[in-house]
């Protein structure tokens, strides 16, 4: 019944979560079933049509912030559910799970590539002015990496120092 209620109310909330942190199978369960039941029952119907568009939709990105599905390990006072890496990690398995290569991706560049270089290195201007937006799916964030020799492969990258006087 409590998994059931938690997720008709849409987000979980982090109290409903601690008070069953103790019990792995229902945490787990509890976060899996309130990220899986948007994604099949909301976005399913339409995801072949966005894989074929190679796009998903904006209003879908803030459909899914205000389920509270982007900002899952972001502090509430930037509109986040302030959940742990585990509730990443399920929102990881349950896009995997739903087969849409294009959707699992924008997800979680959105969730897990892109934006945590700004939850975690920016300053505190820069968090104010763009996580809630990214939270809430109104920004749309990406990452965007290339180098000459290696393009985007970052693995690839190689560096060297030149001595030139004093310095490098």
């Amino acid at each position: 019944e409590l998994m059931t209620a938690t997720v008709e109310s849409g987000l979980l909330e982090v109290d409903t979560l601690q008070a069953w942190r103790h019990n792995p199978t229902v945490y787990v369960e509890l976060i899996g079933n309130a990220i899986f039941t948007p994604f099949s029952v909301e976005y399913a119907p339409a995801a072949d049509r966005w894989e074929e568009e190679g796009l998903v939709p904006r209003d879908v990105m803030r459909s899914m912030g205000q389920l509270g599905l982007l900002g899952i390990r972001y502090p509430e006072e930037f509109g986040g559910a302030n959940w742990d890496t585990v509730a990443s990690v399920i929102l990881a398995e349950e896009r995997g799970r739903a087969t849409y290569g294009g959707f699992a991706i924008t997800v979680l560049t959105q969730t897990d590539t892109a934006s945590p270089h700004i939850a975690t290195g920016g300053s505190a201007v820069q968090k104010t002015r763009y996580l809630p937006g990214i939270v809430s799916g109104e920004i749309v964030v990406a990452i965007a990496i290339t180098e000459p020799g290696a393009g985007s492969d970052v693995a690839g990258i190689r560096t060297s120092a030149v001595r030139a006087g004093d310095a490098w």
